[in-house]
């Protein structure tokens, strides 16, 4: 894999504050700067490469939820943080 087309090189707002990852549940945290967004298929990608059971993926812009994204199977669907989150 080229370094410009590794997941992480991808994500907009350039480099993650924080990735997490819990093996245990197979969720993914990734924390991009205040008002920052993702690309929706790199953060994906990103936690593909670190886990392939990987089942949520969350994003966060500072603190704040952004968009979560849900597996089932092989499918990828984009769902609001609960309010919980919020």
């Amino acid at each position: 894999m080229k370094r410009s087309d590794h997941p992480i090189d991808r994500l907009q707002c350039g480099r993650p504050v924080r990735i997490e990852y819990n093996s245990a549940t197979n969720v993914g945290k990734l924390y991009m700067k205040p008002g920052c967004c993702t690309d929706r298929q790199a953060a994906i990608d990103l936690f593909m490469a670190i886990d392939p059971k990987v089942v949520l993926v969350q994003t966060f812009a500072g603190d704040l939820p952004d968009t979560f994204y849900s597996r089932d199977d092989s499918e990828w669907t984009d769902i609001p943080p609960p309010k919980w989150v919020r």
